[in-house]
């Protein structure tokens, strides 16, 4: 599966510049409304068009979600968190 890659889009929680992405569903772009988890920070996005742009999760979006996908992003997140933020210099 190739990414889709675009120009540095920021993360609306962190800033850190993206320049693609892929979906667990094996498509190569991620559509409006696709959840991103900023490798960066760990917060957890939604694409809102298909050039890379996103914005942050509300409280109430949680409940579209099985419990178990709501452990595995729980799960990457923890591990971003303790692994720490990437320096700028790595963007």
């Amino acid at each position: 599966m190739k990414p889709t890659k675009w120009r540095d889009k920021p993360m609306p929680c962190c800033g850190f510049l993206t320049r693609g992405a892929s979906t667990r569903q094996g498509s190569e772009t991620p559509t409006p409304g696709d959840v991103c988890i900023c490798i960066n920070c760990g917060a957890w996005c939604r694409f809102t068009d298909h050039r890379g742009s996103t914005r942050k999760m509300q409280q109430p979006e949680l409940a579209e979600f099985h419990v178990a996908t709501l452990v595995e992003m729980m799960a990457s997140t923890l591990y971003i968190r303790q692994r720490g933020r990437l320096p700028k210099d790595q963007w």
